[in-house]
């Protein structure tokens, strides 16, 4: 089978996070359902109680966010080099 031919449907993968600032989740999930791309960021909490839980947020995975640089466009001004 193909790495191409693989299917993702209904199974996730859990990543820790390489955070840069201290608002982004500490863990990402990622999933496909349906046929779609989605991520979940998962923080790490403490209750008032101090017991320790995981919250998060789940939101559509977008082409831009798996680009890992934007490509400028090139300006054809006329001089050849």
């Amino acid at each position: 089978m193909d790495a191409y031919d693989y299917d993702n449907e209904g199974k996730f993968r859990v990543f820790q996070n390489q955070k840069t600032k201290d608002s982004q989740p500490d863990y990402k999930l990622l999933f496909t359902l349906d046929g779609e791309d989605y991520e979940i960021g998962l923080w790490k909490q403490v209750s008032k109680a101090g017991k320790q839980y995981l919250s998060g947020k789940l939101k559509p995975k977008t082409e831009s966010e798996t680009e890992t640089f934007q490509v400028k466009p090139s300006v054809d001004d006329g001089i050849p080099f």
